[in-house]
């Protein structure tokens, strides 16, 4: 979910500023999408679990994939 409301923020902002148009919020209520988009960007850990990629100082990436 923070991803989501990351992208919320950011495409909002982004369409407000490159053509003028303001969003309104097709799914959640007008409180909620206010909510978000007045609260700053959230961030994670230090390493995406999922992708089992470290986002620290060195990026390492490891995969089972076409692995023999």
């Amino acid at each position: 979910m923070m991803s989501s409301r990351n992208h919320l923020r950011t495409f909002t902002s982004t369409l407000e500023k490159m053509s003028g148009i303001e969003y309104t919020p097709q799914v959640i209520s007008i409180e909620e999408y206010k909510q978000i988009i007045n609260s700053p960007m959230e961030t994670g850990g230090t390493e995406c679990s999922a992708l089992r990629i470290d986002v620290g100082a060195n990026v390492t990436v490891t995969t089972t994939h076409g692995k023999k």
